[in-house]
């Protein structure tokens, strides 16, 4: 669905968008060609299927700083990766806001899920490829692949957010394959990753 400059134009759309947010100066970036990124070209960028559920991370060093997500939002894709990037900045229900100073060191993951699986058991899910949605009631939270190194750290998480109360059996649970951008921790090269379920 999405070309390296497409990827490279999303991600480039919200790092803008959360220096922004700061009243910074909006920094641009140079594709491969040279060419800057224009607003015009991120907002063309069509949804790679029905839109679907859509979560953008923040990333460093100690693993993931937040993450928000959601459906579609105005504006298509381009906007909806607007809107989750200033959200992300204190929206994380589970972690403080991010600080300003605290961005530049931080990588921005863009997470597109799609169509879930249901299964009882959680110990059938991969936390290394695949995404898994608890719910319990009106709670539910979403672990993206890599978020969780286990499945019993994913279950007490749940838990500690208050998502699961019971037993784990309490709960529903879908597994679902999720299409990763997301920016080089090093060279500020970005790459796409596909997670597929199976």
């Amino acid at each position: 669905f999405v070309t390296t400059a497409s990827a490279r134009a999303l991600l480039t759309a919200a790092r803008e968008t959360m220096r922004g947010y700061w009243g910074e100066a909006a920094v641009t970036a140079a594709g491969d060609s040279g060419a800057v990124v224009r607003a015009s070209a991120v907002d063309s960028i069509p949804w790679p299927g029905p839109p679907a559920s859509v979560y953008l991370s923040l990333v460093g060093d100690e693993g993931t700083r937040a993450c928000v997500g959601g459906p579609p939002a105005e504006g298509g894709l381009a906007g909806t990766v607007r809107s989750l990037a200033r959200r992300a900045l204190h929206s994380d229900p589970r972690r403080p806001p991010v600080r300003q100073e605290e961005l530049e060191r931080l990588r921005i993951v863009i997470s597109f899920a799609g169509t879930g699986a249901p299964i009882v058991d959680p110990m059938e899910w991969d936390p290394g490829t695949e995404g898994l949605l608890v719910r319990s009631g009106e709670r539910s939270v979403a672990f993206l692949p890599g978020e969780a190194r286990t499945v019993a750290w994913a279950l007490r998480e749940a838990r500690r957010i208050r998502v699961l109360a019971g037993p784990p059996s309490s709960a529903s649970y879908q597994r679902f394959p999720v299409v990763v951008l997301m920016e080089s921790p090093v060279s500020g090269v970005h790459r796409e990753e596909s997670h597929a379920a199976p």
